[in-house]
This record gives structure tokens, C-alpha cells and sequence, in this order.
């Protein structure tokens, strides 16, 4: 029997696994190539990276044309991973339960981080157009970095851990 991937909104099969043995799993995680190990990233150090070529550009440091390139490259290989550590997960899960906690942890800081960021830029307008004041912006942009970086922390503590094992 295998185990199946199944797109809960579409029910579509995106792929069947073979359950592995927890030996087989380490053995996985410590074959990952260097370049894949930014699977082990958080999503919030991924768009830190895309953010970062966006300033170049600003800065006049690169063209629009490779910003757009690089961008892309930068995607493409995130999806690519996203779907390959998507798969990880799964087999990750049936080996133990703490491997599935310790996914939800990360995947609630990472939406948290997300929600956060979203939040900050929603505050950012507001001040801007003169809805809220400077005490008020600069408090609350205070208050949402400190919950930021308690997520980050989180997400930085679960991928030290993930990394540990892989040793």
C-alpha cells in the first residue's frame, strides 16, 4: 500500500509514496545536496532573498530585466523544492508524529510571519494617507515586530532541529 497525496480542493492525486522506515528517512534527509537544503529555509528567508534583489534594483544595482530573471529563477526553484519537501513532509508524518507537530509549528509560524508582514504593510498605508497617527503607527509596528520575531524564532529553532537530525 502506498500513500497518497490528495489535493483537498481539486481531490486530485498529485502523487503515491512508499512508506519509509525511520533509518530510510534519515538516510533522505542527510543525501539532501546543499542547494536543496533551502527547502530547509523559511518562507520568510526565501522572500527576504527575492526582497533583496528587489532593492538592487531600486538601487539601479540591476536592470528590471534581471530582476525579472532572477526572480523567476528564484521561484521556479522555490516551487520545485516547495513540491519536493511537500513530499518529504508526507513521508516525514508516517514515520512519526513529531514530525507532523513539529510541521504544523512551522507552517503556523510561517503564516503567522505572512499575516504579520501583511499587516505591517496595511499599517504602513494607513499612516501614510493620515488615518492613524505617528504614536500610534510606531507602537503598534513595535508590537508586531516583537510577535515577528518570536516567530522567526520559532521557525529558526524548528530548522536547527530539522538540521540536527540530519546529522
Amino acid at each position: 500500500m502506498k500513500l497518497q497525496s490528495i489535493n483537498p480542493a481539486t481531490e486530485e492525486l498529485l502523487g503515491e509514496y512508499d512508506y519509509l522506515s525511520a533509518e530510510q528517512v534519515t538516510s533522505k534527509l542527510r543525501s539532501l545536496r546543499v542547494n536543496d537544503r533551502w527547502a530547509l529555509c523559511s518562507a520568510a528567508d526565501r522572500a527576504a532573498a527575492i526582497k533583496k534583489i528587489g532593492e538592487e534594483v531600486s538601487r539601479g544595482a540591476i536592470t528590471r530585466h534581471d530582476y525579472r530573471r532572477r526572480s523567476k529563477a528564484i521561484e521556479n526553484r522555490l516551487s520545485e523544492l516547495n513540491r519536493q519537501l511537500a513530499a518529504l513532509k508526507s513521508e516525514l508524518k508516517t514515520i512519526d508524529p513529531r514530525y507532523d507537530q513539529i510541521a504544523r509549528r512551522l507552517e503556523r509560524a510561517e503564516s503567522e510571519i505572512d499575516a504579520l508582514r501583511a499587516s505591517e504593510i496595511q499599517m504602513t498605508n494607513q499612516y501614510r494617507t493620515g488615518r492613524i497617527s505617528k504614536d500610534v503607527y510606531e507602537s503598534l509596528t513595535r508590537d508586531l515586530r516583537k510577535r515577528m520575531e518570536k516567530a522567526k524564532e520559532t521557525v529558526d529553532s524548528i530548522i536547527v532541529t530539522l538540521r540536527e537530525e540530519t546529522r
